[in-house]
C-alpha cells in the first residue's frame, strides 16, 4: 500500500455513520500494493475472510515475516505500545458481549509486553494472541482519529477500554496471520463487511482519555471503508 496520508482514510466519524458503504463489496481478498515505506512485517498484501460450515477464517498476508517484530517493553503500562494485526468489521459491539452500539467491533492479533494478561494459567503479554476490541472516533488520536472505546477493565489492573482476550485458534508465521472464529458466534457471514489493518496501539502516558489511540500503519482497502465480504467455501 502507498505511504499513508491523513486524507487517505475515511474519518472515524464517517466510519461509524456509513459502515460498509464506502466501496464496492467483492467476495474476494482485499489486495494492497507493496510499500517500501512500511515495515515489511506490517505491509499488507491481502486480507480476506472465508467461511465453511463451522468456521470463519480471518486471514492476512504481509510482504515480510508476520510477527517478526515485537513491541519494545518499557517496564510500565502508561506510555507503552502494542503491535496488532486487525480486522475491523461492521458488526455491532454487542455481538461478542460488549455493551451494544458502542462502535466498530474489531478482531485482532496483538502483542503487548507491558500489559500482563493471564488466561487459563498462561501468561500472554508479549506472545501474540487474539483479542476483540471496540473502536470509535478519538478526536485527539492524530490524523486518523481512532481510539479504543473506554469502559470497565476486562481484568484487574487492565486498561479501562472495551477489549477482551479471544480464546480462538490462530497461526502466525512466514507471511501470514490467521484467526478462526466459530461461525455461530458471528451469525450470518453474508452480513459481514470487513477490512484489514496493521497498527500500533499507543497507551496514554497518563492513562487518561483517550486511553489507547490507534496509529495506523497500513489498511488493505486503502481507505478503511470495510469493503470486504466473505468468500464461501
Amino acid at each position: 500500500m502507498r505511504f499513508m496520508r491523513a486524507n487517505g482514510f475515511v474519518t472515524g466519524a464517517a466510519l461509524l455513520t456509513g459502515l460498509g458503504l464506502g466501496g464496492v463489496a467483492l467476495a474476494d481478498a482485499l489486495t494492497s500494493p507493496d510499500s517500501q515505506a512500511i515495515d515489511p512485517s506490517f505491509d499488507i498484501r491481502t486480507a480476506e475472510v472465508t467461511a465453511d460450515a463451522e468456521t470463519l477464517r480471518f486471514r492476512m498476508t504481509v510482504r515480510g515475516a508476520a510477527g517478526a517484530r515485537l513491541p519494545m517493553p518499557t517496564g510500565q503500562l502508561a506510555g507503552s505500545e502494542m503491535l496488532a494485526y486487525l480486522w475491523p468489521t461492521n458488526f455491532d459491539s454487542g455481538i461478542v458481549g460488549f455493551p451494544p452500539r458502542r462502535g466498530l467491533l474489531v478482531l485482532g492479533l496483538v502483542s503487548h509486553p507491558d500489559l500482563v494478561e493471564t488466561v487459563g494459567g498462561k501468561q500472554l503479554s508479549s506472545n501474540w494472541h487474539p483479542h476483540w476490541f471496540v473502536v470509535s472516533p478519538g478526536k485527539s488520536c492524530g490524523p486518523f482519529g481512532l481510539a479504543m472505546e473506554e469502559g470497565p477493565p476486562a481484568t484487574p489492573g487492565g486498561l479501562p477500554v472495551l477489549t477482551q482476550v479471544a480464546n480462538l485458534p490462530f497461526t502466525i508465521g512466514n507471511s501470514q496471520v490467521e484467526i478462526d472464529v466459530p461461525r455461530k458466534l458471528l451469525g450470518d457471514p453474508g452480513r459481514l463487511r470487513y477490512d484489514g489493518m496493521t497498527a500500533t496501539l499507543l497507551v496514554s502516558a497518563t492513562l487518561s482519555s483517550p486511553v489507547v489511540c490507534l496509529r495506523v500503519t497500513d489498511v488493505a482497502s486503502g481507505r478503511l471503508t470495510l469493503t470486504g465480504t466473505v468468500t464461501q467455501q
